[in-house]
């Protein structure tokens, strides 16, 4: 698409005569009138000279629109470009960019205005950019690199969800262009997917070695692997345009998220992901997800070189994860709260998209998989909130497998002190269902703390 760089001045027109005690008197804000009795004038700022807004880029009003079309929970079929100011920052900004994801979280408007004394004004209808990369899809590494006031370009899909109109999740939002001079992206050296290295699973994780968390690696890999596991759900596939997946070769395991179709385009159906047992080549590049885990991240099936049976197979290993976002409970899974299942609510989660775990024996329950007689429960802490509490003792998490009449088949411990990924090893006979809750409250050192749940991630061989 062709851009156009608009060259536009600040231009700021004051309206009839003022004198100059009441020109300084401070406003009382949009419209109102100043303590002296004068009316303070707004004056609208014009887009800012160095903002690239390309061909059919829409304003925050038409994207507005185009959101109230869609039914709740539903994105738009195609990207579009949308500019405005950053209005606000959403609370979890900082941790959003801080944090494992590199991404941010912010409102912008369409109109900003401005005073003689300054003080500024911005629609009160707005657009939320929600967890967006920063230039060139890359990550958002500094937290100056969004502010107020900021013009900003975004390539995004728009979504109505339950009745907030923004970017969807996992669909390759990020900013196209901004005034920011801090914002951080990939810049015109990022590696060419075209020089993608052909590698084994085992080189593309030693090649990951030594990223840092957050870090992609500076090149490409080229994968053949066969589809082990698919972990989202057939209905967000077209909702979101990519599917995490899980990939084996002979010499090891790697997930492969955020995974796009044949020739880097995005999933229109479920029925376009390739079946389990599939042999498939995967181009993408490696990612440092946490401490523990390396993945790949951003990439696209190239190649189907095989069509699998569709069917889990001894030694192939398989998946479930249950990852919290936008304040809801992963498909499938359910609330624990006292060893009752109950409906979650958006109290029970912590801005950053955790789940807040604030009392004995609460937690989450996975869907019913496949029996087996032995799992790994692997979940996240990504944060301790700290509460004094008396008669402290360390803090525990259980993990419990269930058969499938309901009854306790396997159950295990690990005192937790500290944030990060831990594991629970499960062995029982037919484990169809596992739980995971917080028996007593973590220790960071100096506090019982409630804790926050990032992710859980439960697997298998068949």
């Amino acid at each position: 698409m062709k851009n156009t760089l608009f060259s536009v001045l600040l231009v700021a027109v004051f309206f009839g005569m003022v004198a100059c005690d009441e020109k300084n008197a401070p406003t009382m804000g949009p419209g109102k009138e100043t303590n002296s009795g004068s009316t303070a004038v707004y004056d609208t700022v014009q887009i800012p000279a160095s903002v690239v807004l390309p061909e059919g880029a829409i304003t925050v009003t038409e994207a507005r629109q185009i959101c109230s079309q869609l039914a709740s929970g539903t994105n738009s079929t195609e990207y579009y470009y949308v500019h405005g100011w950053v209005k606000k920052l959403h609370s979890a900004n900082t941790d959003a960019i801080t944090g494992n994801y590199h991404n941010a979280q912010f409102y912008i408007a369409q109109t900003r205005k401005v005073d003689a004394n300054g003080i500024e004004s911005y629609d009160e209808d707005d657009f939320y950019a929600y967890r967006v990369k920063g230039l060139n899809n890359g990550d958002i590494t500094d937290v100056n690199g969004v502010q107020i006031g900021d013009y900003v370009v975004l390539y995004c899909k728009l979504t109505n969800y339950q009745g907030t109109y923004e970017t969807p999740m996992n669909s390759g939002s990020y900013i196209y262009s901004s005034t920011n001079e801090s914002l951080t992206g990939n810049d015109d050296s990022q590696p060419n997917v075209d020089d993608a290295t052909v590698a084994t699973i085992a080189e593309v994780l030693a090649a990951g070695a030594d990223l840092s968390v957050g870090k992609y690696s500076d090149e490409y890999f080229k994968v053949t692997a066969y589809l082990t596991s698919v972990s989202t759900s057939s209905d967000k596939v077209a909702q979101y345009g990519n599917i995490n997946i899980t990939l084996k070769d002979e010499t090891g395991t790697i997930d492969s998220y955020y995974t796009k179709n044949v020739d880097n385009t995005n999933f229109t159906s479920a029925d376009q992901v390739p079946a389990l047992n599939s042999k498939i080549v995967v181009i993408g590049r490696v990612y440092r997800y946490n401490e523990a885990t390396l993945e790949l991240k951003d990439g696209y099936i190239s190649e189907v070189l095989e069509v699998g049976d569709g069917e889990q197979k001894g030694e192939i290993e398989a998946s479930l994860s249950c990852i919290f976002s936008q304040k809801a409970m992963p498909e499938g899974w359910s609330l624990v709260v006292s060893n009752e299942v109950k409906n979650a609510s958006a109290d029970d989660f912590y801005s950053d998209n955790s789940l807040k775990l604030t009392a004995l024996n609460k937690g989450v329950e996975s869907p019913v998989f496949e029996a087996v007689d032995a799992v790994n429960v692997s979940f996240n802490i990504s944060k301790l909130n700290a509460k004094q509490l008396k008669d402290a003792t360390d803090g525990t998490f259980e993990a419990i497998g269930y058969n499938a009449t309901g009854n306790e088949v396997a159950k295990g411990q690990v005192s937790v002190n500290a944030t990060g990924i831990f594991n629970i090893s499960l062995e029982g006979q037919g484990i169809v269902k596992v739980r995971l809750v917080m028996t007593q409250f973590p220790y960071n050192g100096t506090y019982q703390c409630n804790a926050a749940l990032k992710e859980v991630g439960i697997s298998w061989n068949n």
